[in-house]
């Protein structure tokens, strides 16, 4: 990757729209990070970035403390919003990010390499096929096969929560990889300019996206979180 390269999807990252501005007025912004960033298989366009971001700054369970650096982070991400739309035509309000694409690169891939592993051991305990199929699907964020598998009378709320019996031993941990994300990565970049590490940074952050339209759509359908006593016997 150049320096430039660099540069301009660090600007993006850490919401440094003046730093974005002044190597498109240059001549120094590569066009090709517009296709992709690189790094893995799919495609990250370099204004998934800021899709990301926008989808993230606006997340209710933000805390109060870092209340005032949310909305400050909000404003200059939604000036390189501007900055895509008024200078390339990408408007990031217009599309969708299709989560499932990068599902085998998310966590380093682990989930998914668990997921073969995992869903011999659900069908040797006698798990119910329509419960596997739900984690399975739920692995790859395939969405509408998770709400029909809800909506056909899955175990949502044992998936949800990976202390359940049922699910345990696939150490899927949707809810607990989300909090884990959301507490130590996704906050840094607001908290301090680290080096990145591209692309797992970004694919951090669009795993935690990813996890909390899929935590929305278990709780749209009656799922809700456990907490747990770790200390009792």
């Amino acid at each position: 990757m150049t320096t430039n390269n660099r540069k301009a999807i660090e600007a993006c990252y850490f919401m440094r729209p003046d730093i974005l501005t002044g190597m498109i007025e240059e001549g120094s912004f590569d066009n090709s990070l517009l296709e992709d960033i690189g790094g893995i298989r799919c495609p990250i366009p370099i204004y998934y970035i800021t899709k990301l971001w926008d989808l993230a700054l606006t997340e209710k369970s933000w805390s109060d403390k870092i209340k005032p650096q949310i909305a400050d982070a909000y404003k200059k991400n939604r000036h390189i919003a501007y900055i895509w739309l008024n200078t390339f035509g990408f408007d990031i309000d217009s599309f969708e990010i299709e989560y499932g694409n990068y599902a085998c690169s998310f966590n380093d891939g682990g989930n998914i390499l668990i997921a073969k592993d995992s869903v011999l051991d659900l069908q040797e305990a006698g798990i119910p096929q329509i419960d596997i199929d739900l984690y399975r699907a739920t692995v790859f964020f395939n969405y509408s096969e998770v709400e029909r598998l809800l909506k056909a009378g899955a175990d949502g709320q044992g998936l949800y929560n990976m202390d359940e019996d049922k699910f345990d031993m696939t150490d899927m941990g949707m809810c607990t990889r989300y909090f884990d994300l959301w507490n130590l990565d996704i906050v840094l970049p607001l908290t301090k300019n680290s080096k990145m590490d591209i692309p797992m940074d970004i694919l951090n952050l669009m795993e935690a996206c990813g996890l909390k339209k899929l935590i929305n759509l278990f709780e749209r359908y009656g799922a809700n979180q456990i907490e747990y006593d770790y200390d009792e016997e």
